[in-house]
């Protein structure tokens, strides 16, 4: 086995990909949401700027040292979409030299990751509370008028 690392979207369920490239190796989970638990929060998306991006550069890191103590690793997410979703939601709070440095410490991670799997499409991932938009199918009485719309966060 090898370093495996799954780049997905929170809308799309690999498991079944995570599960086939571990075998009988456990796979590591995306630490962000027990990091969010742990100081109250249920999302990063509803954490302070300052502890969210302390929150975000502890998941790069805890990333990078999976990768540094296991041989043989499959990550269920990547540090791909941590920095997307950074960048995405943090963009405008962060200075380019703090840009550098969470990069940096992102090369750490995608250096140690031996095989990356970027997944496109495959089965939706069930809503667990924690994730940016579900992208599911509106049901009830309000499917009409939000069928063509895209969820996004509060």
């Amino acid at each position: 086995m090898m370093r495996h690392v799954i780049s997905v979207p929170a809308t799309i369920d690999a498991s079944a990909l995570a599960a086939r490239l571990a075998r009988k190796a456990a796979v590591l989970r995306d630490p962000s949401r027990r990091l969010c638990e742990g100081y109250g929060y249920q999302t990063v998306y509803e954490v302070p700027v300052a502890l969210q991006k302390r929150l975000r550069r502890e998941t790069i890191r805890l990333h990078a040292e999976a990768l540094r103590s296991s041989a043989d690793a499959v990550c269920d997410y990547s540090v791909f979409a941590l920095l997307a979703d950074w960048m995405r939601w943090l963009w405008s709070e962060t200075p380019t030299e703090e840009w550098d440095s969470v990069l940096e410490e992102a090369s750490a991670t995608v250096e140690r990751s031996e095989a990356i799997h970027h997944v496109v499409d495959g089965p939706r991932a069930a809503y667990d509370g924690s994730m940016r938009a579900t992208l599911r199918k509106p049901t009830g009485s309000f499917a009409p008028s939000i069928a063509n719309s895209v969820a996004s966060p509060a």
